[in-house]
Order: structure tokens, then sequence, then C-alpha cells
């Protein structure tokens, strides 16, 4: 698969084949990261966890891109961590950790204008993966259009050779408040899934899928 990530900040969801995530007794992904996630599960998606990813390519936009290989862009996501969040501190360390030994550079650029020019090319027999998390609410009205007119583009043009997905986890209204929620939808396939819930920084989440409405 191929990974685009609009609004990638540091770009440190840009290596998710490179961390570990426990289950129970299990560590699927890679066990000896620098990164060994809990993701506070409850369920379980239907699909084959043991299934490793092949990332054939890896790339990420924000207006306003953080360079995690500085000291300055260090001590600046980590600014953003509450002081009494130690388990939310500990993993932010050990993700800029890995990203020391995986450099994936974000450039600097507006989505919409940034995604045209990435899903201009396709490579055959490779999911090309749209996503973004906790990025939509800062977005402006015109940008939100434009962004989806290229995706519809470029969903229109996939194929099962060349297909594409978009995965986001953003806040939406649920009952009287707001919800986190992990929205895929997957072309040329037609499939578009509600896979579940969670809190805003990724735990604990509930694995329960439905359809996208």
């Amino acid at each position: 698969m191929r990974l685009l990530e609009v609004g990638a900040s540091g770009g440190l969801n840009l290596r998710p084949h490179h961390v570990g995530y426990r289950l129970d007794d299990t560590v699927l992904g890679d066990p000896d990261s620098l990164l060994v996630l809990d993701p506070e599960w409850t369920g379980r998606p239907p699909t084959d966890l043991g299934h490793r990813l092949r990332v054939v390519g890896r790339a990420g936009c924000d207006l306003r891109p953080v360079d995690v290989s500085t000291e300055d862009g260090r001590l600046h996501l980590s600014s953003f961590v509450w002081a009494d969040q130690l388990e939310r501190w500990n993993r932010l360390r050990d993700a800029l950790d890995l990203a020391a030994t995986d450099p994936v550079k974000v450039e600097q650029s507006a989505g919409p204008e940034w995604l045209a020019k990435q899903l201009t090319r396709a490579e055959r027999d490779v999911l090309t993966v749209v996503w973004h998390s906790v990025v939509w609410q800062y977005v402006s009205p015109a940008d939100r259009a434009m962004g989806r007119a290229v995706l519809a583009d470029a969903a229109a043009k996939a194929t099962p050779t060349t297909p594409l997905a978009l995965l986001v986890f953003e806040p939406r209204r649920w009952d009287a408040g707001y919800r986190f929620e992990l929205l895929l939808k997957l072309w040329p396939a037609g499939i578009s899934l509600n896979l579940g819930y969670g809190e805003g920084h990724g735990t604990p989440f509930t694995w329960n899928v439905t359809p996208w409405e």
C-alpha cells in the first residue's frame, strides 16, 4: 500500500508497519519496535490481524509541518501534551524515537493541491490510502469542497488493480455531543463503513462495524 496523509504535522503516523501493537498476550506488527502501542480495543476488526503490511510509499503534507528530526520540533510537539498525561507523553517520546530511525519528510502544502499532485500517479497492484485524523475541523469550507472534488476524481479512475481508499478518524455529532469515529471508503469496490469509535487521542477504541451514513 501507499500512504498519503493530509495534515500530517510531524509525520508520526506514517510508519504503521514499524509499530508494535499489543493485543492480550500477542504483539502484532513489529514486536521489536521502539514504539509498542496498547490500543485498548473493545472487540476486534473482522479481518486477519496477522497479515503483514507492505508499505511501498509514504508521503504527508501540512500547512505548518513540524521537523521532528530537530530538538525544536520534538519540543514543539511535546508542548501539546498536558503535564498529567504521562502515558500519552511516553507514547509521543517513543514515536519520536522511532521517527529518528525512519525519517519521512512532510511537505509544506495545502491539502487539496498536494493531494491532486499525489493522486495523478497510480501504481499497479498497490492500494493508495488517503487518510487524516482530527484535521477536518480545521479545514476551510473552500478547501473541504476542493478536497472532496480531488478525491471524487481519483475515485472515478480507480480500478481493481489501482484501488483507492479513504480512511479518516474525525469527530462527528453523536447524541448530544461528539465522538471520534473511524470511517473507511474503498474504490472501485464501493465499500463504505463506519469501523468504530474512540477517544480523541486514539485510545481506547471500540470496534463496531456499520455502514457509513
